[in-house]
């Protein structure tokens, strides 16, 4: 009698659980039906022409004048770009961007130079508060350390 006391509670348990789960499905499936849906990923309307590229010098001594970018001159987009030299060659690099007096705004590991071994990172025009910022770039040894291969000052002029 006791076991089967036992069993009718365990089944009585088993449905009220059920039950719960059924409900909680329903009102998330609700939920889920109301949510605004997802947009897909916007792509690049045509392609970028015109864009403008900064070369950037490393910097060798506190008194040279990093390279000035006016992102209101941009139009879309602005690219970045780094020689990488007759230095040391790796086959990836990461790429940090620290703004003067505050944070990092970007870092990127894996990249690649390209034909030209330079390094180039393009951003939307928009990307970069008015401000001096520095590129470090360091070449990825397979050990998973790095090896800074430069330092690169420049200064986004304008306003937003």
């Amino acid at each position: 009698m006791a076991e089967r006391h036992t069993r009718q509670e365990l089944e009585h348990r088993l449905t009220e659980s059920e039950s719960r789960r059924s409900a909680e499905r329903r009102d998330l499936e609700a939920k889920l039906a109301r949510a605004k849906p997802l947009e897909a990923p916007r792509g690049l309307a045509g392609p970028l022409v015109n864009t403008p590229v900064f070369l950037l010098a490393a910097v060798r001594s506190n008194d040279a004048r990093p390279v000035t970018i006016d992102p209101s001159r941009a139009g879309d987009a602005l690219a970045l770009a780094v020689d990488l030299g007759e230095g040391l060659r790796f086959d990836t690099y990461r790429a940090t961007i620290t703004r003067t007096g505050g944070g990092k705004v970007f870092e990127k590991a894996g990249l690649k130079p390209n034909a030209l071994e330079a390094l180039m990172i393009t951003f939307p025009a928009t990307f970069f508060a008015p401000g001096d910022y520095r590129l470090r770039v360091e070449g990825e040894k397979p050990d998973g350390s790095a090896v800074e291969v430069g330092g690169y000052a420049f200064r986004v002029a304008g306003k937003r």
